[in-house]
């Protein structure tokens, strides 16, 4: 099974993105990915991921596919960091 973990934009990028012409929300609303992985339906936890906010910077729009358009980030130590963790725990699920 594939899981997708991901977060949402705030309100202020959210409005910025959606201005943008010809915007098709995909099915997940607006996010960003952080990870996509597969498991045999056991489903790790990840709660015990700890983490303050923080903030990125936006890099500007790509076209990812014909009907998806791509925001790119900066990628903060703060970014890696929850990846990071995010892989390990998963990494070390049974």
């Amino acid at each position: 099974m594939k899981y997708h973990v991901y977060f949402k934009p705030n309100e202020e990028l959210s409005d910025l993105i959606l201005n943008q012409e010809n915007i098709i929300l995909p099915g997940s609303g607006l996010h960003s990915t952080i990870l996509v992985f597969y498991t045999d339906g056991n489903f790790p936890d990840l709660s015990q991921i700890s983490f303050k906010p923080f903030e990125i910077e936006t890099l500007g729009f790509e076209d990812f596919d014909k009907d998806s358009l791509v925001l790119k980030l900066s990628c903060s130590r703060e970014l890696l960091h929850l990846h990071n963790q995010i892989v390990e725990v998963v990494e070390n699920y049974p």
